[in-house]
């Protein structure tokens, strides 16, 4: 059930699927994408290095853009079940995951903890639980260098 649940974060494009969680996202403004397109950043051998060729994030943007200006959703660990050596065919009573958020622009992070939340008890089945524990959050920052970049 949590694995589930925790697939459901993300579209097919690899979008964030919680409703809303796009409010407040602004984008890339053009001068600022032409200076990242300028780094000569190579996103093949960045990706390369820690066993990727295809970013994983939202579809149709840069590795950069998905790196610094785009919002996540992580699932940092999972656990549940038996965890030891040798196999058993034991359904776990209890599960858990750490999940974290990393929120740009003017994203609202009390309304993301709030829509996740909802968004998570929403598909569990009747007789089933969750807990939530917030280790927690604030708005994004920016700050502009002199030069506008």
């Amino acid at each position: 059930m949590l694995s589930r649940v925790l697939a459901d974060l993300h579209d097919s494009h690899g979008a964030v699927a919680l409703p809303g969680f796009y409010e407040g996202v602004e984008e890339l403004p053009d001068d600022v994408a032409q200076q990242w397109r300028e780094l000569g950043f190579d996103a093949e051998a960045f990706l390369g290095d820690v066993g990727l060729s295809v970013p994983a994030g939202e579809k149709g943007r840069s590795a950069l853009e998905m790196i610094w200006s785009r919002p996540t959703c992580d699932v940092n660990g999972i656990i549940g079940g038996y965890t030891g050596e040798g196999a058993k065919t034991v359904l776990p009573a209890i599960a858990s995951a750490k999940v974290s958020f990393r929120l740009v622009g003017k994203q609202n992070p009390e309304r993301i903890a709030q829509t996740f939340r909802a968004f998570v008890k929403q598909r569990l089945p009747a007789d089933v639980k969750a807990e939530f524990r917030s280790l927690g959050g604030s708005p994004a920052s920016r700050c502009r260098c002199a030069a506008r970049c």
